[in-house]
């Protein structure tokens, strides 16, 4: 069985996804990359990167979804039910658990800004095809960087998180503390306040030990999502509610330079610089595969695009 990498591309350009694609091919990936589009990607050339790439655009999975749906005449650009009143409605869909998830996913992506309905996506499309994989990498696309093949590092886990730096605390934390606030509410942010920060962008696993972090994933995003379907990092704070709450188990959760991902967001760069050879490495030496956020610093911008001989205009986003 092959490796999976899935990540979400709507409205990033063919230019913005290069030094994923690039970097990618670069450290020889065998596995299978599976990129969520719309318009925006519908044109790429998947065939120059030497490993398969398969393009799902979200508007088709309207296909699956019930025709009451498809015409949006129950929601909420019709009438105003929110998606948490789905819940206890697909309780009643035919089928098993995964079948009455599914229903409910196939409604979410409806609610949903995409930064939080990708990950009902992933489930979705990780569940029909989960015998052709032995493991996931769910990723952001635009702001990361393959040093190594992201599936070399031994991690010995079936699920793994990766910390920000110390210094990102759930309350202190501007955008993670209104995020959190917004869907927990201020007892829980209050109750919460100290615990470090994971990011939501990057996460990895067996494909079982990513399909149980989605399931949970998208039930507590339909289920609590009520006032935030239209907020940016609503899936950065269910993602941290989810293990500060202890609804997700049998994880492991990595320190920056110390395992297969570096998140950069908060890091200072003097802990991370290029080497000699140009690669970011763990405080043991080893190289870490996969660089995340690396756009927030010059001097990383300058070493991993000039590695591949891309220029930095594919930092530019849509407007």
């Amino acid at each position: 069985m092959k490796n999976l990498i899935i990540g979400c591309t709507t409205n990033l350009t063919e230019a913005n996804v290069r030094p994923f694609l690039t970097s990618l091919k670069q450290v020889n990936f065998s596995g299978e990359v599976c990129l969520l589009i719309n318009d925006s990607l519908s044109s790429l050339e998947t065939k120059d990167y030497g490993y398969q790439i398969n393009l799902v655009e979200v508007e088709k999975f309207k296909k699956f979804l019930p025709q009451f749906v498809v015409e949006k005449r129950f929601t909420r650009h019709w009438i105003n039910i929110p998606l948490h009143s789905y819940v206890p409605f697909s309780q009643y869909w035919p089928g098993n658990q995964d079948q009455k998830r599914r229903f409910r996913n196939f409604v979410g992506v409806h609610y949903l800004k995409i930064t939080s309905a990708r990950y009902l996506y992933y489930y979705l499309y990780i569940a029909a095809n989960k015998d052709r994989f032995s493991n996931v990498l769910l990723t952001d696309v635009r702001d990361v960087f393959f040093q190594a093949d992201p599936f070399s590092y031994p991690t010995n886990s079936e699920l793994n998180f990766f910390l920000e730096h110390p210094n990102a605390r759930i309350g202190s934390c501007p955008v993670n503390s209104f995020w959190f606030r917004g869907l927990y509410g201020e007892e829980d942010l209050k109750r919460h306040s100290e615990r470090r920060v994971s990011c939501s962008g990057t996460t990895i696993g067996t494909t079982e030990g990513i399909l149980d972090y989605l399931r949970s994933m998208t039930d507590e995003l339909t289920a609590t999502n009520a006032r935030m379907t239209n907020v940016d990092g609503t899936d950065q704070a269910a993602h941290n509610g989810m293990i500060v709450n202890e609804k997700v188990s049998n994880y492991r959760i990595w320190e920056n330079g110390s395992g297969p991902i570096l998140t950069l967001g908060y890091e200072p760069v003097d802990n991370f610089l290029p080497d000699e050879e140009g690669l970011v490495r763990n405080f043991d030496g080893s190289i870490i595969p996969i660089i995340h956020q690396y756009d927030r610093h010059q001097v990383l911008i300058d070493a991993m695009l000039g590695r591949i001989g891309v220029s930095t205009d594919c930092l530019k986003k849509l407007d």
